[in-house]
């Protein structure tokens, strides 16, 4: 079989962990014999404009074409009006920018990930080329474009009335899409996942770094919804009580000097760290050395990194109602606090900073529950047989 993928979230030299789960379920696609084609369309930009903001100058650098693990990927330049204007029509922005790179090609299918812009995208190649496509959902489709105006919502039922097939990674969001545009019975819940080769990878000179500490660890961009401010919230309550501890915050973003003037307001700063944005395998290696992982985030489709810090064995906090329910049964095989609910935060890390025995018990199941249903070879199998049923309905 012949796919080809659109993905505006990629990984590039330039950023090696954007959209690094689309890659790796791509990667273990691609090992079982499957020939991908990944287009990651990028905004378009004036050379002059890289001087001014860092990322234009970002977008700028990246090259058009790479080769990422023998996956070919290509990032061809589309315009895309600034701050969210006429977002229902960047899919049409993004059409108009790779068309000639699909001109003269065959494709058996088209596997787009994100319905707006990417999806729609693929519904009109399907109308211009004949090729049949797939959509994923990872979350802000129906948690934020579904909202923004009638044109994104007419949009996104074109998008999900063409598409052969709709998976998406949490139960929360297929709930959603059958709410607002039916399609129950081509549609089909397929969680992200994690590689074991991974969770390998070890932090031993973190551990000479933080001695005997217990670790807190978020990873995570430092945007509203991720409720980085509410761990920090829950720390400045915990701290007389409990010492011997670190709280590490890996990822970047517009919330970052807010969270670092709140931890100084607080008298945090010898107890909380910004690591900033680090390179993937990094990330693993504080995963290794941690003792909790919270992310009280309130708008979360899944969480991939819910499943990675599972997977290194960890007590892992999210949000009840969340994508990630589907994988944590409370207190069975992690914890599950109330959305924007300091005080549950509260309860649940006392709970967990004073009983290393519960933490213990916890992290053992989360391991046993995401090592038997989630790796990425188990994933990528149920694409596989998806791509094989589209290709087969479509001959």
């Amino acid at each position: 079989m012949n796919i080809l993928v659109l993905s505006h979230m990629y990984p590039n030299r330039l950023n090696s962990t954007y959209g690094i789960f689309i890659h790796q379920l791509n990667r273990h696609i691609h090992k079982k014999g499957i020939k991908l084609h990944v287009i990651s369309p990028v905004p378009w930009t004036l050379q002059i404009l890289r001087y001014f903001r860092k990322k234009w100058d970002y977008y700028y650098n990246i090259p058009l074409h790479d080769e990422i693990e023998e996956i070919e990927v290509n990032y061809p330049r589309y315009f895309i009006p600034p701050q969210g204007w006429l977002f229902q029509y960047s899919g049409v922005f993004m059409y108009r920018g790779l068309k000639n790179l699909i001109q003269n090609k065959t494709f058996d299918l088209i596997h787009a990930h994100v319905a707006l812009p990417d999806g729609y995208t693929a519904y009109l190649i399907k109308n211009n080329f004949d090729i049949p496509f797939i959509v994923t959902v990872h979350g802000q489709d129906l948690q934020v474009t579904l909202y923004k105006n009638k044109s994104c919502k007419k949009s996104l039922k074109k998008i999900f009335d063409s598409a052969e097939r709709i998976t998406l990674v949490s139960s929360k969001l297929k709930d959603l899409l059958i709410e607002h545009f039916g399609h129950a019975s081509k549609s089909e819940v397929i969680p992200n996942g994690f590689d074991p080769n991974d969770i390998a990878i070890r932090g031993d000179d973190l551990k000479k770094i933080y001695g005997h500490k217990l670790i807190l660890l978020s990873v995570s961009n430092l945007i509203n919804t991720k409720g980085i401010d509410l761990n920090i919230k829950a720390v400045k309550e915990l701290k007389n009580k409990f010492r011997n501890f670190k709280y590490l915050i890996i990822g970047d973003g517009p919330q970052k000097s807010y969270l670092k003037k709140l931890v100084q307001q607080y008298g945090l700063t010898e107890y909380v760290e910004f690591l900033g944005r680090l390179p993937y395998k990094e990330v693993m290696k504080y995963m290794s050395v941690a003792d909790i992982f919270s992310l009280p985030s309130w708008q979360e489709g899944f969480g991939v990194v819910y499943i990675e810090a599972m997977a290194h064995g960890l007590s892992v906090i999210g949000v009840e109602g969340e994508g990630i329910q589907d994988v944590i049964k409370n207190w069975e095989n992690g914890v599950l606090v109330k959305p924007k609910d300091v005080n549950s935060l509260v309860r649940a890390l006392e709970i967990l900073f004073f009983n290393p025995q519960r933490r213990k018990f916890l992290g053992e199941n989360a391991k046993k529950e995401v090592f038997r249903n989630y790796t990425w070879d188990k994933i990528a199998e149920r694409y596989i047989e998806i791509y094989r049923e589209v290709k087969n309905a479509n001959k």
